[in-house]
């Protein structure tokens, strides 16, 4: 139920659908509220009694995760590009 509360929040999110409250701190508590809205007390378990600083610190390095795959993805591909040109000049002289 979690799981599934969470990615519809997210797609409310994506969607521009998700207004935040400024009475709630921050945005872990919008989304802890927002989750146990939609699917009851569970939705309060969402932190597994961890701090904000440990949330802020999760969330964090799974966006840097995600940042660093792709930024891999992008050299990755400048390299393959790179290799092909030097491929085509190999008879040229600098």
């Amino acid at each position: 139920a979690i799981v599934a509360g969470l990615t519809a929040i997210k797609a409310d999110i994506d969607a521009g659908n998700f207004e935040f409250d400024e009475s709630l701190e921050d945005i872990h508590m919008n989304i802890e509220a927002r989750l146990t809205q939609r699917i009851g007390d569970a939705g309060a378990r969402l932190h597994s009694a961890r701090s904000r600083n440990d949330q802020i610190a999760t969330d964090s390095r799974l966006y840097l995760r995600d940042e660093t795959t792709a930024l891999i993805a992008a050299v990755r591909e400048v390299q393959r590009v790179l290799i092909g040109l030097a491929e085509h000049h190999t008879e040229t002289i600098l």
